[in-house]
């Protein structure tokens, strides 16, 4: 099923989140699901044309994350990506592809070599280099 902000309604998709995370944060601040709803969040207020915004929102989900969850915990490598993602969409490529570049052996290491998600972070960090004016070599 695919939800709201699939299906063009981003400020509705974002306010049912909103709406959403105000119970959960109630509830369980530190649970799965509130993280899963605050990268939501995040995403999507990327998507609506807001990077730095989801940058600030993402800075804050990968804090708590790596308090609760710790740094090589899949959905924290995760996070880190996304930051990634919007660090360069954001205009902010340089620092982008230095994190990102931190965060490629990491991810090979706890992750594996050919993990989809280790794939996505060198596409990332080529975007990042590109847009910083650099070069992305093919061996990292």
């Amino acid at each position: 099923m695919r939800h709201r902000g699939e299906l063009g309604d981003v400020d509705g998709a974002l306010n049912a989140l909103n709406d959403l995370l105000a119970v959960q944060l109630e509830d369980d601040p530190d649970s799965p699901d509130t993280y899963a709803t605050r990268a939501g969040i995040a995403e999507w207020t990327g998507r609506r044309g807001d990077p730095q915004p989801a940058v600030t929102l993402l800075e804050d989900l990968l804090a708590d994350r790596l308090r609760v969850l710790g740094p090589e915990h899949p959905h924290t490598l995760s996070t880190r990506l996304n930051l990634g993602r919007w660090r360069t969409a954001a205009g902010d490529a340089e620092r982008a592809a230095g994190e990102l570049s931190v965060l490629l052996p990491e991810q090979m290491e706890v992750l594996g070599v050919d993990h989809p998600s280790v794939a996505a972070t060198r596409a990332a960090l080529a975007r990042a280099l590109l847009d910083a004016g650099g070069s992305f070599d093919e061996r990292t």
